[in-house]
């Protein structure tokens, strides 16, 4: 069972949101790369970071990653993921895997493209209330069956399925079970990952007991409900390990219509890798 503490990122800050609702703030810190340190020091070997900017539409937040790439820390990274160039950035800047949402539920072809250009790195969140699916930042019902559709991409290739109740999330009322249990059931080939109530460590044992491949833990950790460093006691991390760059064919990326960072024909690419060298000099 592998934890992954969340770093969520809104207006360049960490956040947590209850139901997924921009409005409803309960927790606030100022510093990514303070969070990521503590979650690191709790024993955690990976992060899931959730640019939440981008995911609202807005002005995306990549110029913080260096800040959380910079600790031993595998990252799973997602939040308005368009196109393959983005991943394809991602990748090259140390992303271990990139979560992909709307459009992977608007084109499921074009997630599966995505699995076999990058095998092994692409994580499919699949985000509902109650199982019908919701897409831009949980803002749009889609009227799409959660567990139709996971078992239709099932055996094609993903790094995993993320599900995440949003009637759940940040409310610390428990896990939906009956619905984790049928994902889990229709769709053998591909780990799961849950989000949204895990609340406690029976809450962690039960997943493990259901074959479940890992959890993300927000406003438990954040509020104090469940603590990581005892968490991580209790189900043992795997080592750290850095992510490798993953090399793209050119022509894989031809009739992209999205560009790539949030329509920044490269700048915002640039100014992330700036402020990976401003970081990687501060530490020498």
């Amino acid at each position: 069972m592998i934890l992954y503490p969340a770093i969520d990122l809104r207006h360049g800050k960490v956040v947590q949101l209850v139901g997924g609702d921009p409005k409803n703030v309960a927790v606030e810190r100022p510093s990514p790369e303070v969070q990521a340190k503590a979650w690191e020091e709790a024993g955690a070997t990976w992060v899931h970071v959730v640019d939440l900017d981008a995911a609202f539409g807005e002005k995306n937040q990549w110029a913080l990653l260096p800040r959380v790439l910079g600790r031993r820390l595998r990252v799973q990274f997602g939040g308005g993921i368009r196109s393959m160039t983005q991943i394809q950035q991602l990748l090259e800047l140390g992303v271990q895997r990139v979560v992909v949402g709307t459009q992977g539920v608007r084109n499921p072809e074009w997630l599966r493209e995505l699995c076999v250009v990058f095998p092994g790195r692409i994580v499919f969140a699949v985000d509902a209330r109650g199982r019908d699916v919701v897409v831009k930042g949980w803002t749009e019902r889609t009227g799409i069956d959660l567990i139709t559709l996971a078992r239709g991409l099932d055996g094609a290739g993903l790094a995993a399925f993320l599900y995440t109740n949003v009637e759940k999330e940040g409310r610390l009322q428990g896990m939906d079970r009956a619905v984790i249990s049928e994902l889990r059931n229709n769709c053998p080939k591909t780990p799961i990952l849950v989000s949204g109530g895990v609340t406690s460590l029976e809450d962690l044992q039960w997943l493990e007991e259901h074959g479940v491949a890992g959890a993300v833990l927000g406003m438990s950790i954040y509020t104090g409900a469940l603590d990581l460093k005892t968490a991580v006691q209790h189900f043992p991390q795997p080592a750290y390990r850095s992510a490798a760059p993953v090399p793209l064919d050119p022509d894989e990326a031809e009739g992209e219509e999205d560009g790539d960072v949030a329509g920044d024909d490269g700048t915002g690419y640039i100014k992330v890798l700036r402020a990976r060298e401003e970081t990687e000099g501060e530490e020498e």
